[in-house]
């Protein structure tokens, strides 16, 4: 197919569904006013920011539609790229593509709870559509409180060749098991230092056990509060056992990822995040905020990240000495219960082909009416 993107080129979800529809034999073709080397027609940013140049490049996409001529317009992010999409309505139907728009989270979670013109704004462009993507039935659930256009839940999900197979998973079980005789726990908490991400909660829950050396912590260094979060580990004491991580490749992160104990996640707002995925995957054991949007990811006996109530905030060092307590055989549970999970909704690979196939068949639908 010929699938005209229009995203963020700066965004690792971006880059990584180029690559893949390529990959996959598809002709991606990327329209962005972000910059990467995957980018197809870069647009400039204009001299008043990003949100007033979605709405200034209009003539642009306009005629780059006319000469790519593609099957499928795919604009991310409904409140940026989306409006610009929704600009061009009519130019989409001249050509026979069809439109879907892909959300991301904050742009139906967060932005149209900001004023009456964000509202109106996301809306637009949710009702120009003719189809909608998202990557939970939650976030499904909410898009649909702003429109009716048809929308349809495909997770992001992670590679295949990053899933743990029955051996990495019952060895994971048993180091876990026996870590506190050993070494300290290694904690892993990868959301970047912003406000949405809560970090500096999640900090103040596991800190007792980072200062009596039970445990390590791991993070990020992206996000404005970053310098935040180390000063109140300087507080609390704990900062010498508090790791920082730069911005890496994929493999190198998956690396690290997998040698961790437990991922943690203190996000006040989520939608099956590939954090949480990736870890699942790779047999991490996971301690997340529970969410409405984590529904698809989490069963009763999966995880320990539903078990506590969502009122009170996240107790993620009670949650964690749980884990703890299970023995080797409730911990195999756990880990194969969560890998499971991602291998039949969340490997990414066959996701990808499962919206093509979603964008060939509303493609035929069109053509032969």
């Amino acid at each position: 197919m010929r699938i005209l993107v229009i995203a963020d080129a700066e965004a690792w979800h971006t880059k990584r569904y180029i690559v893949e529809l390529r990959k996959q034999g598809h002709v991606a073709f990327l329209l962005s006013i972000q910059t990467s080397e995957l980018v197809n027609c870069q647009l400039p940013l204009g001299r008043y920011g990003a949100a007033v140049s979605y709405m200034s490049h209009v003539k642009k996409l306009k005629a780059v539609i006319d000469e790519f001529r593609p099957d499928v317009v795919n604009a991310h992010f409904a409140s940026a790229y989306g409006v610009m999409a929704a600009r061009c309505r009519r130019r989409f139907g001249s050509c026979g593509a069809i439109w879907a728009l892909t959300v991301w989270g904050s742009d139906i979670l967060v932005s149209p709870a900001k004023s009456y013109l964000h509202r109106r704004r996301v809306q637009y462009a949710l009702e120009s559509a003719d189809m909608i993507l998202a990557d939970s039935s939650y976030l499904s659930d909410k898009t649909a409180e702003l429109t009716e256009t048809p929308i349809e839940v495909i997770l992001w999900g992670v590679e295949r060749r990053y899933v743990a197979d029955d051996a990495q998973l019952a060895h994971k079980a048993k180091l876990v098991c026996c870590v506190a005789q050993s070494r300290p726990l290694k904690l892993f908490a990868p959301r970047p230092h912003r406000e949405l991400y809560a970090n500096e909660t999640l900090l103040h829950s596991i800190a007792p056990m980072l200062k009596s050396g039970e445990a390590t912590l791991t993070v990020n260094s992206t996000g404005n509060l970053f310098d935040a979060l180390m000063a109140l580990a300087e507080g609390l004491g704990v900062r010498d056992t508090v790791s920082v991580y730069e911005p890496c490749n994929r493999d190198d992160y998956i690396d690290l990822l997998r040698g961790q104990d437990i991922y943690l996640s203190a996000a006040t707002s989520d939608s099956s995040p590939v954090s949480l995925i990736e870890a699942m995957a790779l047999g991490v054991f996971s301690v997340s905020a529970a969410h409405a949007g984590l529904g698809d990811l989490v069963l009763d006996d999966n995880a320990y990240y539903s078990q506590y109530d969502e009122a009170l905030g996240i107790e993620a060092l009670d949650v964690v000495k749980r884990i703890l307590e299970l023995s080797e055989g409730e911990s195999k549970g756990v880990l194969f219960k969560s890998r499971d999970v991602v291998l039949q909704k969340a490997v990414y690979e066959e996701n990808i082909r499962e919206t093509v196939a979603l964008f060939e068949r509303s493609s035929s639908q069109v053509k032969n009416v």
